[in-house]
């Protein structure tokens, strides 16, 4: 696994400026499967959880969960940078 500042700068880029918050580390940190997993799951629970809130606003009761919506993705997008910064300097101190 080979994460320079490129890579890195295109991983915090897809997670930070897309609503795809976990495909950056899914695809540049695909052969390690820590990295693989733990961004499945960041990018399975943000896009469940706008699809969730989507259902839920065309139903016309999803007023409540606006917090969760806003919350939970921007929580997953630190996740996931915190991870993005973690594979650089392991790939660093190499």
């Amino acid at each position: 696994m080979r994460v320079n500042v490129a890579v890195l700068t295109g991983m915090l880029l897809i997670n930070w400026l897309t609503g795809f918050v976990g495909l950056g580390n899914l695809i540049f940190l695909w052969p390690d499967k820590r990295y693989r997993k733990r961004a499945a799951i960041a990018l399975g629970l943000t896009l469940g959880t706008g699809l969730i809130s989507s259902i839920l606003s065309k139903l016309g009761i999803g007023h409540p969960f606006i917090p969760l919506v806003f919350w939970l993705p921007l929580g997953m997008a630190i996740w996931m940078t915190v991870d993005a910064i973690n594979a650089y300097n392991a790939y660093k101190a190499r």
